[in-house]
């Protein structure tokens, strides 16, 4: 080669290193959480939901309301996740000695995936949220995409150093899809495959890239004969619920039940009734002795949830959208799975192809009156193909994962029945999948609702009056509707303010329906809204969020022909966006202004103390307040005898402190008299004390 041609050569070897370099710096392969609308996932570098191990809780798995334990004071069972891992495996035949390419695992550990030349079966070429810091968020900056979008790209590596692996010559591009600012599109998340083949493209079959021996075997074959999907998952619904009432048994709930509606290419499940315990607890029904919502019950896994398969490529037999069968694996013992025991690549393909042949199967629908059922874990399977993979073709999949109850509300309401989640539950099921799949059949597209406020304060009421004020600009009403023109894509015409007195998850009510530019609320100059609710009790806790809402449209112009079911016509209905974007995660506490001039109003409530607080939210069960207080001030609590039980140092600018009887070394506080002493520090009666007594009795 001579000196110029070395040139060349070396620029090209610097551009094709540098694109690769590129594209890596692209990746990472660190998991992506979605966890902005109601419900939430775990997006990692080739499978969806946590690593699964034995059906313990390691992440979001369609956390459904999605909330973080950690910010509740109490445990309250743990998050709600309805599965433990999920997505697909794959395998294929290579036709010139009629064995299989491989089997690989994209939906349990997904190992093989990687940024490793040397020792990734699989490169990582690209895993990250295409709009990081929410530029499409009320769709502002790709109306014609979803609000979130999580790109991930991995390929067949042609330079791994175990040649002697058979792998497949693939590339799988996956997008994740959420429209989390919807209330009516944040229950379901579109995840589109396409998986090619690539087993002639220039950076694969060449041999001065690839090792001896992989592209020795690229010679003999170039196509992916009788290729076969198998979409698994571990299906728990849902951790809550199965932890608060049956924690004897281990992680993974056994207690649901699935169905298929091969119409709509739709597996789903409900958490059922235990048929190892007596009684009945169909949606985990869960009796509080303390504590708890109002009524003391709650329906912890109301959901139905699962996957519907929106788009499925022509097989070989030409078929489109064909699922070649439904059915479930037993896990037990827990660390079991659908291909245990079946040690050889082949026998794996096998029962890819026949889920009869996968560990201990429940085929669908003849299994439906299994004796298992009610009393097993189980993998949900569905099994797709066959298909012919020639360089260059590409299949596509795309599914969604679905979930949907009655009214939320109703979970926190003892007088709701079984009968009633079980209807409206599953309605709203069906109402949530054909939604997912108009939004795919119209190209990613689907009315849209109002933006609500970004984010929004809340601050005590001054005074001796209690109340909550809250407040938030009107940012949200330039924000336009971008599926409009004119002046009717500005359609935001009022706000909803919810409250949740249990948990950041609900029950939430609608205590205000505030209007565009209400004088009653909205001061032009600040440009501000405010609300008090003044609708508060001293001591308890409380959750806000905010939504903005429209009145609907006489017609949608993307496809001005859809008749909308709310509407039985063209009209479209009106929309509201999410609770979830801005929602509280970390309560208020109802209190007013300190009392700084006297110590004489000074009480305790309640008083006595008698098992319980009155509060419901979890871990006020036991606060005792000590009401009317200056600020600053010094409470200290003391036995009869005269034992220091507890200090609290009260800097707050309220007139209110609380103490959740647990004692500075650490104990709880018995039953008995104790004395309260409070040192005031307040500028009108500094160093003033009142001293007073309480009782506890347990």
């Amino acid at each position: 080669m001579n000196k110029r041609g070395k040139i060349i050569f070396l620029g090209v070897a610097f551009v094709i290193a540098f694109m690769e370099y590129s594209a890596l710096a692209r990746a990472s392969t660190s998991a992506i959480s979605l966890k902005r609308g109601m419900l939430w996932e775990t997006i990692n570098i080739a499978k969806i939901g946590p690593v699964f191990q034995s059906w313990r809780r390691l992440g979001y798995g369609m956390d459904w309301p999605g909330f973080d334990p950690e910010f509740v004071q109490q445990d309250v069972g743990g998050a709600n996740t309805h599965h433990m891992g999920g997505g697909f495996w794959i395998g294929a035949i290579r036709p010139s000695v009629d064995s299989v390419w491989a089997v690989e695992d994209w939906a349990m550990f997904a190992t093989s995936v990687g940024l490793s030349e040397t020792d990734s079966y699989y490169l990582l070429k690209r895993h990250r949220m295409r709009w990081e810091n929410g530029e499409n968020y009320w769709l502002q900056t790709d109306p014609n995409e979803a609000e979130e979008v999580i790109d991930t790209e991995w390929e067949f590596n042609p330079r791994n150093n175990q040649p002697f692996k058979r792998i497949l010559p693939v590339r799988v591009k996956r997008t994740v899809r959420a429209w989390s600012g919807s209330s009516k599109d944040e229950n379901y998340i579109i995840i589109e495959y396409v998986i090619t083949n690539i087993s002639r493209e220039s950076h694969i079959f060449n041999k001065e890239i690839a090792n001896p021996e992989i592209y020795r075997v690229l010679s003999q074959d170039s196509v992916l004969a009788d290729l076969y999907i198998l979409f698994t998952y571990a299906f728990s619904i849902n951790h809550r619920g199965w932890t608060m009432l049956f924690p004897q048994y281990g992680s993974g709930a056994m207690n649901n039940r699935f169905l298929y509606d091969a119409k709509e290419r739709m597996l789903f499940g409900w958490a059922d009734d235990f048929v190892l315990n007596e009684g009945n607890e169909k949606f985990d029904p869960y009796f509080y002795s303390a504590g708890g919502p109002q009524g003391g019950k709650e329906w912890l896994a109301p959901a139905y949830c699962g996957i519907k398969f929106l788009h499925i490529s022509k097989n070989k037999y030409n078929i489109e959208n064909h699922v070649n069968q439904v059915g479930w694996s037993v896990s037990d013992p827990p660390s079991s799975y659908p291909f245990t025991g079946l040690t050889t690549t082949r026998q794996r393909y096998e029962a890819m192809k026949d889920l009869s042949k996968t560990y201990q199967p429940i085929l669908f629908p003849q299994g439906l009156s299994d004796d298992r059922w009610g009393r097993s874990r189980l993998w949900s399977m569905v099994s797709l193909g066959p298909w012919d993979l020639y360089p260059g073709d590409s299949i596509k999949i795309v599914m969604a994962e679905l979930i949907a109850s009655a009214d939320y509300k109703k979970a926190f309401d003892p007088a709701t029945t079984e009968q009633e989640l079980a209807r409206e539950g599953l309605l709203n099921l069906y109402a949530t999948a054909r939604r997912a799949q108009f939004n795919y059949d119209h190209n990613y597209n689907v009315p849209d609702p109002p933006a609500s406020p970004t984010s929004f304060q809340v601050k005590r009421l001054k005074g001796n009056t209690v109340g909550n004020v809250i407040q938030w600009s009107d940012e949200a009403e330039t924000i336009p509707d971008m599926d409009y023109v004119g002046e009717e894509k500005y359609d935001l015409v009022g706000y909803r303010i919810y409250r949740s007195d249990y948990l950041p998850i609900g029950p939430w009510v609608c205590i205000a329906d505030v209007e565009k530019r209400d004088p009653k609320f909205y001061d032009s100059l600040k440009r501000q809204y405010t609300y008090v609710d003044t609708l508060v009790n001293v001591g308890f806790g409380y959750y806000y969020a905010i939504t903005g809402y429209d009145t609907g449209h006489s017609v949608w112009p993307p496809d001005p022909s859809v008749i909308f079911p709310e509407t039985g016509s063209n009209r479209v209905p009106p929309m509201e966006s999410s609770l979830w974007p801005n929602h509280m995660t970390s309560p208020i506490i109802a209190s007013f202004s300190s009392v700084d001039t006297t110590l004489d109003k000074i009480v305790v409530v309640p008083n006595p103390f008698i098992m319980r607080s009155g509060y419901i939210m979890p871990g006020a069960q036991d606060v005792i307040s000590f009401v009317n207080i200056p600020s600053p001030c010094t409470i200290r609590i003391y036995t009869l005898r005269g034992d220091l039980v507890k200090t609290i140092e009260h800097t707050d600018d309220t007139g209110i402190a609380q103490w959740d009887q647990i004692s500075d070394f650490g104990q709880y506080a018995e039953s008995g008299f104790y004395i309260y002493h409070i040192t005031s520090y307040a500028p009108e009666t500094r160093g003033k004390t009142k001293v007073g007594k309480f009782c506890i009795i347990r």
